[in-house]
């Protein structure tokens, strides 16, 4: 059905503008979504392109306030919303690089730019750790400044989704021969089966828990809050996000509150607080 192109241009464009100032995803890829979903036959699409296609289409400025419009907007902005909480980016099909596989996981993208402001404040208590744990690692894995651990014997990172698990898989030339990884959810694993393991049944010296603690928090699933709570590490690295993932809002104080309910139930005490770019850093013990 043929449509008017001016005003579909004005349309995409107003909406792309919209979606950006609300979610965090990148202008060029909000406005791939609301194009590839014009394009389809979902009845808000169709009704929209009707619209569209009259002899005399309303102006921008009434087609906002038509059901038509409202009814795409809806359906565009959860598509858009998914997308931003996507924990993966869509797989590039050039060439992985370094740089790009670190990009294509949100979390460990945020935290890229501020990799120094992250570790500084932690190479007094790396330069002596043996045995690290990282619950939730991603890729960070790829991210981690191994050069801080002189004396590593062991970095466990334990992941339960897939995609993070291929990536450190298939960049494994990439991590010292000291890193190990664990497929599973943190409310499956038997500390004292990971410790007889990966440490000879001695605790960890450091376990990270980073931009996990909330998510674990607000669900509230018994079981892997009390593994988390029990992790055998001398001194856990917590942290939260500073803005929120999809709509770029600022979460400090909600994140703030989650990780020092968290401290509490555990009986740990705080050592060191202090920000990066995108996380709030809590070191415990």
């Amino acid at each position: 059905m043929p449509t008017n192109n001016t005003l579909t241009t004005h349309l995409i464009q107003d909406l792309t503008h919209l979606m950006s100032t609300k979610y965090t995803l990148h202008t060029p890829t909000i406005r791939q979504i609301t194009e590839t979903e014009l394009q389809k036959n979902s009845p808000p699409a169709v009704r929209l392109r009707r619209l569209l296609s009259t002899p005399q289409p309303p102006a921008l400025e009434k087609l906002r306030k038509t059901s038509a419009y409202k009814q795409f907007y809806k359906l565009v902005s959860k598509k858009v919303y998914t997308r931003a909480r996507t924990y993966h980016r869509p797989r590039s099909t050039g060439a992985t690089t370094p740089l790009s596989t670190l990009e294509a996981h949100t979390s460990t993208a945020e935290r890229q730019p501020n990799l120094t402001q992250f570790f500084q404040p932690l190479r007094d208590l790396l330069k002596p750790a043996q045995y690290i744990v990282d619950i939730g690692s991603g890729i960070f894995p790829l991210q981690f400044d191994y050069s801080s651990t002189p004396n590593l014997q062991t970095y466990l990172a334990i992941e339960r989704n897939t995609r993070s698990m291929e990536i450190l898989k298939q960049n494994a030339d990439r991590l010292p021969r000291q890193v190990s990884t664990i497929h599973s959810d943190i409310g499956d694993i038997d500390w004292d089966e990971v410790l007889t393991k990966y440490t000879g049944n001695r605790n960890f010296d450091i376990a990270f828990i980073l931009k996990t603690v909330a998510v674990i928090m607000r669900q509230r699933q018994s079981t892997t809050l009390s593994r988390l709570l029990a992790t055998p590490a001398n001194t856990l690295v917590l942290s939260g996000n500073k803005r929120s993932l999809t709509k770029g809002r600022s979460i400090i104080a909600r994140e703030k509150r989650t990780l020092l309910e968290f401290i509490q139930k555990s009986g740990r005490n705080i050592l060191q607080q202090y920000e990066t770019g995108d996380e709030i850093v809590y070191v415990v013990s």
